[in-house]
């Protein structure tokens, strides 16, 4: 994702820009963890244990849920570059 975004933008600031603020957003503002206790201004513990939604240990980066949105970055950033190609 972070690869075509550089791509497509013709700057690696671009990939480093969308990647703070993922941090920001998922670390700093929101947080999504199974382990009460987060420093951040909404935390919001999810109860269910499914690995899938929640990322296990690691945290919401591996889950499902931002896998998508992964894809969906990734597939926008193919267009965008397709499309400056064309």
């Amino acid at each position: 994702m972070f690869s075509l975004i550089a791509l497509a933008g013709n700057s690696i600031w671009n990939s480093a820009v969308v990647h703070g603020l993922w941090d920001f957003f998922i670390i700093g503002i929101f947080s999504f963890t199974i382990q009460p206790g987060s420093f951040c201004l909404f935390a919001y513990h999810l109860t269910d244990t499914n690995i899938f939604l929640t990322g296990g240990q690691f945290g919401i980066e591996p889950s499902l849920i931002s896998t998508i949105a992964y894809i969906a970055v990734a597939v926008i950033a193919y267009r965008e570059l397709r499309r400056k190609q064309a």
